[in-house]
């Protein structure tokens, strides 16, 4: 046999019967040891580098998207006593209220109003009567349904002298009557814009509710084992002792109304106090710590942001410091009014006492609710200089001690008056730290100031109610509808009255009173641009900012897009976006 015989190829069939996997096997173990390590490293590259194409490729054409699942644990800051929208007092108990119950209308983006139980709201042409069309198939969680008797049967309870509902203020005069089983009207005594506001509340299920009494009606165990149509209910609660809830546990319900929300699961952990409730978050027992002090957050801010993220959604609330110029005849000078309020720089007050928490707002609106604030590009030395100069203009002179003074001649009598005063406030650490920021601006203007600190009720008794103070520092809750007309009308000058600056102008009198009564955006903005320009003019007080609320949550967290609340609980409005789980799907199906 020849070389050339030796070579030829053996027959197909022959072929066949050495498998691949034979062949491979034999290939690899005529390898030597580094040749069999670099053909694995080989193997090893191409399969992570093939994934890694066929990954980078989906994520070019797909989008990740929330899915349902998940659990949620918040540390409250209290212990709960009653998940009822008729008594809910502590923060706890209105967070509650806010996911186990639904109202006719609840807040979303922008602070807008949207249906929830309601089907349609009609208000009438005198803005005297609204009336509400109840969605049908609305099922409370124990399945039976909502109508108008559950709604009536909610606001009696509130409107009732007996059981004391915090609620009570906004239903004064407010008559609500059953047209048909789906549909209730209310009746108001004067034409209240505001008033949509309160169809928020949590609508009761009065079939169980209905062998209660007045006088019992706080003790009743549904206080602790609530029913509701929101969109979660009580799968389970523990009691700290009888009467008092330490924890719950609340699930999904399915049948509710509008979008359900991702997060399976959402626990409610109570404890004693804020440094409790932030412990837990600190050591990764809960996920959540809403509504805690600016102080308590100050004081554990590395630690908390090392296992949350800060949201800082506004409250539409102000800080403001108001001038009673019956009390002290200094302040009658505009000039003075107008000097003191030029030197605050009131981004470096929010830094030095907020962390930078807060809003700037030059005016009675809240932060940025609807008139943006402009705020000076003066360093803080330029507008103490400023200030200064504006008194210098008018004839003030400082004196040996430093000290602005000014000589006046009436009746062919010169008097001296000198530049002091005092600035009173309450002893929380928030409104002592302004005061005193306040102080030593005006001090550094030349002007002699007093700080003076109260007992929260002595503040309110003492000196507020009979208006003895020269200048006030405190904060005003306006609230999502901005009435304003508490806090700036004339007739709310004398005690009870919230008009702090005792401050009277018909224009801003007759502004007030139309921004109650339409409801034209157009006619609402040209009512508050009056108050506004009027209440600037007059300088009667020196607006500082609106905080914001501190709450924070797990970076693994996601969809929290909060920009401003009315209060804590309504951070839970949004609580349906919320989510921890995802998928990955194409673009053109999302």
């Amino acid at each position: 046999m020849n070389e050339e015989q030796l070579a030829t190829p053996l027959p197909e069939d022959s072929a066949d019967k050495s498998s691949v996997k034979e062949r491979a096997i034999r290939a690899i173990k005529s390898l030597s040891i580094f040749e069999r390590v670099a053909f694995g490293i080989a193997i090893f590259l191409a399969v992570v580098t093939g994934y890694q194409l066929l990954n980078t490729g989906f994520s070019k054409i797909s989008v990740e998207i929330p899915v349902q699942g998940g659990t949620i644990t918040e540390a409250a800051t209290d212990f709960s006593r009653f998940v009822n929208p008729v008594l809910a007092r502590s923060d706890v108990d209105r967070d509650l209220v806010t996911l186990i119950y639904s109202g006719l209308l609840k807040p979303t983006v922008g602070n807008v109003l949207v249906n929830d139980l309601a089907e349609s709201v009609t208000k009438s042409d005198n803005g005297l009567t609204y009336t509400v069309k109840i969605k049908n198939g609305v099922t409370f969680h124990d399945g039976n349904p909502l109508t108008a008797d559950d709604v009536i049967y909610t606001i009696q309870k509130v409107k009732d002298p007996i059981i004391k509902s915090p609620a009570a203020g906004n239903w004064v005069g407010v008559d609500v009557k059953k047209i048909d089983e789906m549909t209730v009207q209310f009746t108001l005594p004067q034409a209240y814009e505001p008033f949509i506001q309160n169809l928020t509340l949590g609508i009761l299920p009065s079939h169980l509710w209905a062998n209660t009494t007045s006088e019992t009606f706080d003790i009743d165990p549904l206080n602790r084992k609530p029913v509701g149509t929101g969109p979660y209910k009580i799968v389970s609660s523990k009691e700290l002792e009888p009467g008092v809830i330490s924890q719950y546990t609340l699930g999904i319900f399915n049948k509710y109304i509008l979008k359900k929300p991702y997060i399976n699961t959402y626990v409610f952990n109570m404890y004693k106090d804020e440094s409790s409730a932030i412990k837990a978050v600190v050591d990764g027992y809960a996920d959540v710590v809403a509504g805690i002090s600016f102080d308590s957050y100050k004081e554990n801010k590395n630690a908390l942001l090392g296992k949350a993220n800060l949201i800082k959604p506004m409250l539409p609330r102000t800080y403001s410091i108001f001038f009673n110029q019956s009390n002290a005849p200094i302040l009658l000078n505009s000039e003075v009014r107008n000097a003191l309020d030029q030197s605050i720089d009131r981004e470096e007050l929010i830094s030095v006492v907020r962390d930078g928490i807060g809003q700037v707002t030059n005016s009675p609106i809240p932060g940025k609710m609807i008139v943006a604030s402009s705020t000076s590009k003066l360093s803080s030395g330029e507008k103490i200089a400023l200030a200064q100069k504006i008194l210098t203009d008018k004839g003030w002179k400082k004196g040996e001690d430093g000290i602005f003074q000014k000589q006046t001649t009436l009746n062919k009598k010169t008097t001296n008056t000198r530049l002091s005063f005092s600035i009173s406030t309450s002893n929380s650490p928030e409104l002592k730290a302004i005061a005193q920021y306040t102080a030593d601006v005006w001090k550094k203007v030349g002007a002699d100031v007093d700080v003076q600190i109260y007992e929260s009720s002595d503040l309110s008794e003492k000196v507020i109610r009979p208006r003895k103070y020269d200048v006030l520092l405190f904060g005003q809750v306006v609230g999502r509808d901005l009435d304003l007309y508490p806090f700036w009308h004339s007739s709310q000058q004398k005690d009870m009255g919230l008009n702090l600056a005792l401050y009277a102008n018909k224009k801003v009198d007759t502004a007030l009173e139309k921004l109650r009564s339409v409801s034209s955006s157009t006619e609402q903005q040209v009512a508050i641009n009056t108050i506004i320009k009027e209440i600037q003019n007059d300088d009667p007080a020196i607006f500082l900012y609106s905080p914001d609320y501190i709450f924070l949550a797990a970076h693994t967290i996601k969809g929290i897009n909060i920009d401003a609340i009315d209060s804590g609980n309504e951070r839970l409005y949004y609580e349906n976006d919320w989510y921890r789980e995802t998928t990955r799907t194409l673009k053109s199906l999302k």
